[in-house]
Parts: structure tokens; sequence; C-alpha cells
């Protein structure tokens, strides 16, 4: 009876162990996929700014222009030299993006996962000079 009470407790400690194993890596790889899609909205962002910059230089301090990124449209440009806008992904994640003309142009896009602000929202930036 001993006997069996210790062979209980010992498979039962370590299935406890196994289950905490595995819903830790569980927790980690669905972090990990919200990250990526943080990453490649804030890669969206910066690519579609720098085709447009390169396309019809619609950053240009001197006018605005209207540019379109997945299916909505933003004005752009201006004296300032500096544009902001956010664009919204059919997926749920965003992309907000700041172009500033100057000697260079700097392009910076943060991806969020989740557009709103929840304890769930992962971030991730990017930031191109040229």
């Amino acid at each position: 009876m001993l006997l069996a009470v210790f062979v209980s407790s010992l498979v039962l400690t370590l299935g406890l162990g196994i289950f905490t194993l595995l819903f830790s890596e569980l927790e980690f790889s669905g972090t990990s996929k919200e990250s990526l899609i943080a990453f490649y909205a804030a890669d969206s962002g910066i690519e579609c700014a720098i085709f447009w910059d390169i396309e019809r230089n619609a950053f240009a301090t001197s006018s605005t222009s209207s540019i379109t990124c997945d299916g909505d449209t933003f004005t752009v440009g201006g004296v300032s030299g500096f544009s902001r806008f956010t664009i919204p992904f059919s997926d749920g994640s965003c992309a907000t993006v700041e172009v500033t003309k100057g000697a260079n142009t700097v392009v910076e896009s943060q991806g969020k996962n989740i557009c709103v602000n929840s304890s769930k929202t992962v971030q991730r930036g990017l930031r191109v000079n040229y």
C-alpha cells in the first residue's frame, strides 16, 4: 500500500511537471506568433511609405498628396516635412508610420498585433534612413 502511494505521488509529480513545461511552451509560441504579426505590420508600413516616396515623391515638403495603403487613402506631405498615418490591416493589426523629410528621409513604422491597447498588445518597430 505504501509503495502504491509512493508510485502514485511520483507519477503525479512527473505529470504536473510535464504539464507545466508544455503550458509554458504553448504560451511562448503564442507570444512569438503575435510578435511576428506586429513585425510584419511594421514592415508593411515601411514598404508602403517607401513605395509612394519613390514612386511619386509623396512626402515632399512643398505639397500634399494622397497615397493608398491596404485600401485606405491618406493625405501626406506638406510644409513641415513630417507625415504620420496609421494603416489598419484586415487581420486586426496596424502600423503607425512616420516619415520625416530633410537632408535624409527617415521612415519609422510601429506595428502592433492588435490596434487597441490591451495587455496582449505586442509592438515592433522599424526605421529606414535613405
